[in-house]
């Protein structure tokens, strides 16, 4: 089998963790390979967020950085040549880092040299024994009298000495590590690259971008740091962020690979981008099809479709599923960087009640939330992205409607109704006592109410999501889970397997 095409859908598959999380951006992915082996693999993680691209750049280079000595040696020197690293012998603040590698919100240190002193000369002062007070320079000497501390601004600071180049490595790993802005990013790659990516091949499912939106793009970055090729799935259609090939022109690019698979991966942007909005099925079974028996997500399923909830505009629920359920439809199982720790005024979707019958939730867990109650599908929002969460016989119903709806009138008017453009379904694989109804009118005909979808991804949750993310600090994971699933049949760790079905038209 073709090696780009092996690669391709490495990646492909690991951006498809991220399905629905990056909106109103694409779900894309990218890898870094060097002599024939993946050296990183990241994927576009949220919108305003860094892109796949720098992410992978970012874990390649902390790769290099401590798996390759010799390009290591090559990156340290060129660093303290350029004055952006310190060298064995000079001292820093021991509170806080040099300003080579201080907080990471900013990298406007690295466009000064080594020590903090050259911009606080008129302010830090060292003492020596007899109490004369000197100038503390970036190349100034520290004389074996002065004491190990200078005082900035009134405060005492101790010093610290480079004491090998270790030291400097570990600094520089660090520093690398804690840095998420992806323009931080951009400016570390383009200050240290030193070109160590010119025998490096990235696989980007999507045409970098070319344009300075939240973030810089990634073309103009591939294009300073002179990676070797580029092996990209599909090109980018969309006018703002197109044009990454012809800024690459000078590079080998390889394109359409594994075209099919990368134009799945971004089929919830593309509609999104079509009709100003995107609105997804969420549905969790077992495999016998029940659907109404006790608690059937496991603890990775729930993370993820929580995370999808802090992105997502609004969620739709039946009036059965309120009634019978009273659910909190909050975020709470949600992990950064889709919720912020501590962050309890991050907002939440707006809910819809699809019911002809309910008309309070005085009595619901949801009563303080932003609720708006609906009878029909002419009033589902067409803009922004939408979950709606229920049973097949909810499922049907809606389909049943836009059926209908298509029967009856064929003009613009039905045009105008927001269809359910993805289906996404989990399911435990167990079988318990099956509470659904066989005798349904919706239960039947359901070749015909799926014609128009097709099944376009299943995988596996294997722990990936709490393996990814970091539990909220304000309330532990673990005591979320036993306090809301306190009757649940299903251990945490059963995997579930999940399967996307998109719209076909």
């Amino acid at each position: 089998m073709n090696s780009d095409k092996i690669f391709m859908d490495i990646v492909i598959d690991y951006a498809w963790k991220f399905q629905g999380l990056t909106l109103p951006n694409p779900a894309v992915g990218a890898c870094v390979v060097c002599d024939g082996e993946i050296i990183s693999l990241s994927a576009h993680i949220k919108a305003g967020a860094a892109h796949a691209e720098v992410l992978a750049l970012k874990q390649a280079f902390l790769y290099f950085l401590k798996n390759r000595n010799k390009i290591l040696k090559s990156i340290i020197k060129y660093g303290i040549k350029k004055g952006f690293l310190l060298q064995k012998g000079q001292y820093y603040i021991e509170s806080k880092l040099p300003k080579s590698f201080r907080n990471v919100e900013s990298l406007e240190s690295l466009e000064s040299n080594s020590l903090e002193s050259s911009s606080l000369e008129s302010s830090v002062k060292s003492k020596d024994t007899a109490g004369k007070k000197q100038g503390f320079g970036v190349d100034s000497k520290i004389d074996s009298n002065v004491k190990s501390s200078i005082e900035v601004a009134g405060e005492t600071k101790h010093l610290k000495k480079i004491e090998s180049k270790k030291q400097i490595l570990n600094k520089l790993i660090n520093y690398l590590e804690k840095l998420e802005n992806s323009q931080d990013i951009h400016k570390f790659i383009s200050k240290f690259h030193n070109n160590i990516f010119k025998k490096c091949k990235m696989y980007v499912t999507l045409e970098p971008c070319n344009h300075f939106g939240k973030t810089p793009p990634c073309s103009k970055l591939l294009k300073k740091i002179k990676i070797k090729s580029l092996c990209v799935g599909i090109k980018d259609d969309n006018f703002k962020a197109s044009g990454g090939f012809e800024t690459l022109k000078n590079i080998e690019i390889k394109k359409n690979i594994s075209a099919m698979n990368a134009e799945n991966l971004i089929y919830p942007f593309t509609q999104y981008q079509k009709n100003k909005g995107f609105l997804l099925f969420k549905i969790a079974h077992r495999l016998n099809g029940d659907y109404k028996s006790g608690i059937i997500s496991n603890l990775d399923s729930k993370i993820y479709s929580h995370n999808m909830r802090s992105v997502a505009d609004f969620i739709i629920i039946s009036g059965e599923t309120l009634r019978n359920d009273n659910p909190l439809l909050d975020t709470r199982f949600a992990c950064y960087p889709y919720k912020n720790n501590g962050d309890l005024a991050q907002k939440l979707p707006k809910i819809y009640i699809f019911s002809k019958n309910i008309k309070s939730i005085e009595s619901y867990n949801i009563k303080d939330r932003e609720v708006s109650i609906i009878d029909s599908i002419e009033k589902i929002p067409n803009v922004g992205f939408g979950i709606i969460e229920g049973g097949f016989n909810f499922l049907a119903t809606l389909l049943n409607e836009y059926l209908e709806s298509n029967n009856k009138d064929s003009t613009n008017k039905a045009k105008k109704i927001k269809k359910i453009d993805a289906i996404l379904g989990y399911i435990a694989p167990n079988f318990l006592e099956s509470k659904l109804d066989s005798n349904s009118k919706n239960s039947k005909d359901s070749k015909i109410l799926l014609q128009d979808f097709e099944l376009v991804k299943v995988d596996i949750l294997d722990n990936f999501w709490q393996n990814f993310c970091k539990p909220c600090e304000d309330e532990k994971l673990e005591n979320i889970e036993s306090k809301s699933d306190k009757n649940s049949k299903i251990s945490n760790d059963s995997k579930n397997i999940i399967y996307y079905l998109f719209r076909k038209n």
